[in-house]
């Protein structure tokens, strides 16, 4: 499977429950991962391809858990969060 399927089952989970609803997130360890996307340094493709297909930057961060900023790097909760660890 390539990684542009994961941009059309967001699409299909939007158009079901919103753009607010839920958050998509992978795990990199040991997961099967599509494609494309094989590590976390390709993640921004997700966020170029949102943009590509008319979804706004707010949009974008509820999607994707503000997980990541708009550079690629990890966000400031989940910074946080890995210095409790």
């Amino acid at each position: 499977m390539s990684w542009e399927k994961i941009i059309e089952h967001i699409d299909h989970v939007v158009k079901l429950v919103g753009r607010t609803t839920w958050a998509w997130a992978s795990d990199f360890d040991g997961a099967d991962m599509p494609e494309g996307l094989e590590d976390c340094s390709k993640l921004l493709k997700i966020t170029e391809a949102l943009v590509r297909k008319g979804y706004k930057e707010d949009d974008i961060r509820k999607i994707l858990g503000a997980i990541f900023s708009s550079d690629g790097t990890v966000g400031e909760k989940q910074q946080r969060d890995a210095g409790d660890e």
